[in-house]
């Protein structure tokens, strides 16, 4: 009868232990750089590992709301910015080369029958979201990440920015 209780007991203890993990997993807050989001931002350069764990963040954070501390180099990034139209909101896309397909052709010029890119598009309140700092582009805050896709090599993320709550 003692091994039956002990038994009993080591069970709950485990359910309860992975119901608890699980509940601590959701509330974890999901930041890109992963350390020290909320107070150091991560540089994102063209044909980077950064870059490349950035792609791999938002398609993983597909409806989800994560945090962004991000900044692209002015002269790396292609940034059209729309402005409110009626009853289309402001929004602002930033394009960059990803990845080169032919790691041997130094000096090639990028285009897109040699690389891929990514495409970051935002909509919504960007203005409160995306800022011009020492020459280059800050992205920072809360967003929805609504969804992250490609289309023969090239990947195109679209965020909502979110209000601080």
């Amino acid at each position: 009868m003692d091994y039956f209780i002990t038994l009993t007991t080591l069970l709950a203890g485990i359910v309860a232990a992975y119901y608890a993990w699980k509940a601590y997993d959701v509330t974890k807050e999901n930041t890109f750089p992963q350390k020290n989001a909320h107070t150091q931002f991560c540089i994102i350069n063209p044909l980077s590992k950064e870059l490349l764990k950035l792609n791999d963040f938002l398609s993983r954070n597909i409806d989800k709301k994560i945090y962004l501390n991000i900044r692209f180099d002015g002269e790396n990034v292609d940034f059209c910015s729309y402005p409110k139209n009626g009853s289309i909101e402001e929004s602002v896309e930033f394009s960059i080369w990803l990845e080169k397909f032919n790691k041997g052709d130094e000096g090639e010029k990028l285009d897109g029958f040699n690389s891929s890119g990514l495409s970051i598009s935002l909509e919504g309140e960007v203005s409160k979201h995306v800022f011009w700092e020492n020459g280059g582009h800050l992205i920072k805050g809360y967003f929805a990440v609504l969804g992250h896709g490609t289309k023969q090599g090239h990947y195109g993320a679209r965020l909502l920015p979110l209000k601080i709550t």
